[in-house]
């Protein structure tokens, strides 16, 4: 504030003194937050009147953008965004309202802190196959600061892709189709990068369903469809992630129950590959060491079990081929097993071939596998039993 005297004679001395009011003063400021993630930097000023501040203006701003100014009791408050995978800082110009005066152009900083950012997968997958032959695919993976990366390939197939190796731009992955589909796979590349000073990997993935011809006619049927029966016993539901659909139904040990699935009705007439949905459960010390099923074909029934050993990932595992045709009651059946729970979840049958076979092979074994029931018993099975 500037003071200045008169001097007015009229037959008295009087001294008079006019106040005028001094704009604020800017002064450099700053502030910090991560890269990528909105940060905030309070605007620095003095007023010698005491004035507080009512309003200021930011502008010439590089390397982000101006999300909001806000005044609050006389502090000013910028919010900005960073520019994307912009890790140096943002930097701008300001000034400050107060007392009806606009203060000096002064700068604001906001540091930012280096963030690892993701690689990106850029490229669009194939989306059909040939069973039998070789998949090439030529991915584009782009990673902002240019790590070095890895990658990863997993189906939710037994007889799936799995792979890892390092990837290098231009590079291509090869896997064949030696599985029935379809079948999905998830890629994921994964980068070295370092945020803040410390290892900090981060992955891209992509996860599409390979189609193979010609096995395209497929079903698939959970606890929750029509088809799935409680046939004796006692099953509960219980919600899941890693089950299709969400849920499962399980068994206690040793109980007389029995579940299955009727497909005649549904699936069309032919030989079917049939597949049984097995995950990681967490709780493997808890689970029945074989899971034990019986399929109701067209000529007969047959037992086949599966180990319930710990798997890396969600799969389909194969059971068995099998004619299906809408002669009789056909489908397959699980029991509880006396060596701990038993779930059901879910089955698929994929077609393979027609049936009966026109080329007059129907009696040929290598279509179907005909062991007498009485032979292959899945209740006369141990649980020791490596079937």
């Amino acid at each position: 504030m500037k003071w200045i005297a008169s001097l007015t004679l009229f037959g008295l001395l009087a001294l008079t003194f006019t106040t005028f009011a001094t704009p604020p003063v800017a002064t450099p400021s700053f502030g910090q937050t991560w890269e990528d993630t909105e940060g905030e930097v309070v605007l620095n000023y003095t007023d010698d009147d005491g004035d507080l501040a009512t309003d200021c203006d930011v502008f010439n701003v590089v390397g982000g953008t101006v999300v909001s100014t806000s005044v609050v009791g006389g502090v000013c408050t910028v919010t900005i965004s960073p520019d994307l995978n912009n890790d140096v800082d943002v930097t701008g110009n300001f000034t400050v309202t107060a007392g009806g005066e606009v203060s000096n152009i002064s700068t604001f900083e906001l540091d930012l802190i280096e963030v690892n950012d993701p690689p990106v997968i850029i490229s669009a997958p194939p989306l059909t196959g040939q069973y039998g032959t070789s998949y090439v695919y030529h991915p584009v993976v782009e990673d902002v600061e240019g790590d070095d990366l890895t990658y990863t390939i997993i189906s939710d197939n037994y007889f799936g892709p799995e792979a890892e190796g390092v990837f290098h731009q231009g590079d291509q992955l090869t896997w064949s189709q030696n599985f029935r589909g379809p079948v999905a796979i998830t890629i994921t590349f994964t980068d070295n990068g370092w945020t803040n000073g410390q290892p900090d990997p981060q992955s891209a993935e992509q996860v599409f369903t390979v189609i193979i011809q010609p096995y395209i006619t497929h079903y698939e049927f959970d606890n929750s469809d029509p088809q799935f029966m409680v046939m004796n016993g006692w099953w509960n539901t219980y919600d899941l992630p890693e089950a299709i659909g969400g849920s499962l139904m399980y068994t206690q040990p040793g109980d007389q129950a029995r579940v299955g699935w009727r497909v005649d009705q549904v699936v069309e007439s032919g030989m079917y590959d049939m597949y049984a949905w097995q995950f990681p459960t967490g709780h493997d010390q808890l689970m029945a060491r074989l899971f034990c099923y019986q399929h109701h074909y067209s000529l007969g029934i047959h037992g086949d079990c599966l180990h319930s050993e710990p798997l890396p990932h969600g799969q389909w595992v194969i059971i068995g081929r099998y004619p299906i045709d809408n002669t009789i009651p056909q489908g397959v059946t699980l029991r509880a097993r006396p060596s701990g729970i038993v779930y059901a979840d879910a089955v698929r049958y994929i077609k393979v071939n027609e049936w009966p076979p026109v080329d007059g092979t129907a009696d040929d074994p290598s279509w179907y596998d005909d062991i007498p029931c009485e032979d292959c018993d899945p209740d006369s099975l141990a649980d020791t039993d490596t079937r």
